[in-house]
């Protein structure tokens, strides 16, 4: 039994005009229908349809080969039966009904679509016409039926409309704004362009400013989502379209320019960004994605955009930005953007195109206001100097907070005389300057060094250090002036001294001629032995083999920002040395490294020392780190997050020579360290004075207080030793206890 859907047909005969108008066929009569039937099967059989005669019985007399092979019958067998006999009472009730009603009415029925299930058990959809067969008189002999197979395009049609839906439903969901667009009127216009000779599009648009408003004009905004209407605070599509329409109508898309250039140039996914307004006026920034749809890349009737709010985005990576040039604290430029600015100034200057001048600034007396009043008191002083100094220099120069409590001015365009007149006026601004803090005023100094920036044999460094140098010989000649740096200077001399140590320690590290020492840090409670906890010291050897004491190169390492290099040898080696005795490291209590305030706030170091740390296998709770209290200070943000990040994993922090400034107890809290090393300028006179005494006492009860250990230097007499042991210092470490030895082994 064959199986059959509702005809798409009006029963009424009013039928929809089909694609291919349905004809009467006639025949001269029956025997001429007899004769002809050979050349007629032969012709329906080449055609790729199902196609059958009937007589006025409804009895099939003819049926083509297409036709058959879907019912499952010969064609001959077929011959004198019904559709009924065929395909079972349900098909053959309609399809004789179909019959019935042309052959009643002489009229054919135009093609209509109808559903129909063949031998193999596989729907079909047909697209089918009833003629009805006259002979030369008239009368209705017979029915012709013709059935095209439309499955495919059927079942393409309908994967057309589910992808359209499952379109509209990713458009309609989609949580960033969607915009469909016809830019086909804007391809018109373009090929016009072309057409008439151009060969840059956007230079054709730019040069003629009333095509590209043309082009807005003729762009035809389709659809919007839900979420375009969020983000630009619009409660109806339409309204949000017409207003989109009224804009581009009267000014050119700011990026409109830019997309048809990308478009023309058969590029796709262009991205811009751009200035916006919400419709109730309020302002934001887009980054627009447009792309055209592979059918649609020649004649641009489709054009889907995604535009993204990127307000907050924006003035986050501004503030980056100006957080990655600029001083946390003065808000003024930072000193690796003032050295990009240098070298720009450089470069201009070769050949003497252009003259420029640096000014070196060093604050005189700043440590006193810092160690008087606490460092959030040299804060508010660095703040407020920095404004009253952005007054004082010219638009085009730039002011920057090099660290600490220098600054650097870089004059462009700036002759020398010129620039020594500034120098002298910075200098007497700052000596004018009242800083009142706490009931108390305070007058400081300035000490500035002037080099002339030529570009002849000059580099970044070379000037930095050359201004260094001048600022350092102003302050020796008494300080509160200038110091103009000439080639040849007697009184940069001795700066330039400490310059060759630079190129001596660069040698010394590439001919590996650093070494360490150890000196033992010995618990007075009798807890760790000698050979259980130590720190290292760094020592170097000189060309000739001598070891050259650290106070001689130490100095010109941290200057010349040689500490970093120095700091990663030592972590490296220390690190080498403490794992190629496993039996020393498993009775080893604790090493302590020393580390320079620099490398506190480097990221790239703290990288470092943890990959040091997995790939040298090393348990980092036998490792303390050792910093100063004043480099801790100095770079305290740097120094917290160094100091946690290593804590966390196990290692230990030392705060050293704790004491030696008056607002150590103020940063004491903020600063998560296991043990103070008490500075042993208090120490090594405790035997004598009752001061000095007392203040290791306090030093040594508020850290007990807090939880941390204490540390006591300079511990070079049993007398002293013995005084330590009563106020109830954890550690000693001092001459006395053992001096440092060389590392030649563990």
């Amino acid at each position: 039994m064959r199986k059959t859907a509702d005809m798409n047909l009006d029963r009424d005969g009013r039928v929809a005009e089909s694609r291919r108008q349905a004809r009467v066929m006639t025949l001269p009569g029956r025997a001429a229908l007899s004769e002809s039937r050979e050349t007629l099967q032969a012709v329906i059989d080449a055609v790729p349809a199902m196609i059958n005669v009937k007589d006025t019985a409804f009895r099939y007399i003819m049926m083509n080969a297409f036709q058959s092979e879907l019912y499952g019958v010969d064609c001959e067998s077929a011959v004198g039966r019904s559709a009924t006999e065929l395909l079972g009472a349900e098909y053959g009730s309609y399809t004789e009904d179909l019959d019935r009603r042309v052959f009643e009415s002489g009229e054919p029925i135009p093609f209509f679509e109808e559903k129909f299930c063949d031998v193999h058990e596989v729907w079909r959809t047909l697209l089918t016409t009833k003629v009805p067969l006259h002979d030369r008189s008239g009368t209705t002999i017979g029915i012709v039926t013709v059935s095209l197979d439309i499955s495919r395009r059927k079942d393409a049609e309908q994967a057309l409309r589910q992808g359209e839906q499952r379109y509209r439903s990713l458009f309609e969901a989609a949580p960033i704004s969607l915009w469909e667009e016809d830019w086909s009127e804007v391809k018109k216009l373009v090929d016009e362009l072309r057409a008439d000779g151009a060969s840059d599009i956007a230079a054709a648009f730019r040069d003629r400013p009333e095509l590209l408003m043309e082009a807005g004009r003729r762009i035809k905004i389709l659809d919007v989502n839900d979420a375009t209407l969020k983000i630009y605070h619009a409660d109806d599509k339409q309204k949000l379209i017409d207003e989109q329409h009224r804009r581009l109508r009267e000014t050119p898309w700011p990026s409109l320019l830019e997309e048809i250039q990308y478009l023309s140039s058969g590029q796709n996914g262009v991205t811009t960004e751009t200035d916006d307004t919400r419709l109730d006026g309020s302002p934001f920034h887009v980054r627009t994605t447009m792309e055209l749809p592979k059918n649609h890349q020649e004649d641009w009737r489709r054009v889907f955009a995604a535009v993204e709010d990127i307000t907050e985005a924006r003035a986050l990576s501004q503030q980056l930005r100006f957080q990655a040039a600029h001083d946390a604290l003065t808000g003024l430029v930072n000193r690796r953007e003032f050295e990009n600015r240098l070298e720009r100034a450089l470069k201009s200057a070769e050949g003497g195109r252009s003259e420029h001048a640096l000014c070196y600034l060093d604050l005189d007396q700043f440590k006193i206001i810092n160690d008087t009043c606490g460092h959030v008191a040299g804060d508010e002083l660095l703040r407020r100097l920095g404004r009253v100094l952005a007054q004082q220099v010219r638009r085009q120069d730039t002011l920057a907070r090099l660290g600490g409590d220098e600054f650097g001015v870089l004059l462009e365009h700036c002759s020398m005389h010129v620039a020594e007149r500034v120098a002298n006026a910075l200098r007497r601004t700052i000596e004018d300057f009242r800083f009142a803090w706490e009931k108390q005023i305070f007058g400081i100094g300035v000490s500035i060094g002037v080099v002339p920036i030529h570009s002849q044999g000059q580099t970044v460094s070379s000037i930095l250090s050359a201004a260094d140098a001048a600022c350092y010989a102003a302050k020796d000649r008494g300080r509160n002036r200038i110091h103009i740096y000439h080639e040849g200077d007697v009184d940069l001399a001795r700066r330039h001294g400490e310059m060759r140590w630079v190129t001596r320690i660069q040698t010394a590290l590439e001919e590996n001629r650093f070494e360490l020492a150890r000196q033992p840090i010995v618990s007075l409670s009798g807890d760790e032995g000698s050979d259980r906890h130590y720190e290292l010291l760094l020592r170097m050897r000189d060309e000739d083999g001598k070891i050259v004491p650290p106070e001689a190169f130490l100095p010109a390492a941290e200057r010349y920002n040689l500490s970093i290099k120095l700091d990663r040898w030592v972590v490296r080696e220390a690190f080498r040395i403490l794992t190629r005795d496993p039996v020393h490291l498993e009775n080893l209590f604790l090493c302590s490294i020393n580390l320079s305030g620099v490398s506190l706030a480097d990221e790239d170091f703290l990288i470092f020392v943890t990959s040091e740390l997995a790939s040298a296998g090393l348990p980092p709770r036998k490792v303390c780190f050792e910093i100063t209290e004043t480099a801790a200070i100095a770079n305290l943000p740097g120094a917290m997050r160094f100091i946690e990040v290593l804590r966390r994993i196990g290692c230990r922090f030392a705060l050293d020579d704790f004491g030696s400034g008056l607002s150590s107890f103020a940063y004491l809290k903020s600063l998560p360290v296991d043990f103070l090393k008490i500075d042993g300028v208090f120490v090594k006179d405790i035997v004598d004075d009752p001061i000095d005494r007392e203040l290791v006492r306090s030093i040594n009860q508020i850290g007990h207080v807090m939880g941390k250990r204490t540390i006591a230097e300079f511990v070079e007499s049993a007398e002293i030793l013995s005084a330590l042991g009563e106020i109830g210092v954890d550690y000693a470490q001092g001459f006395e206890l053992g001096k440092p030895t060389l590392l030649t082994k563990l």
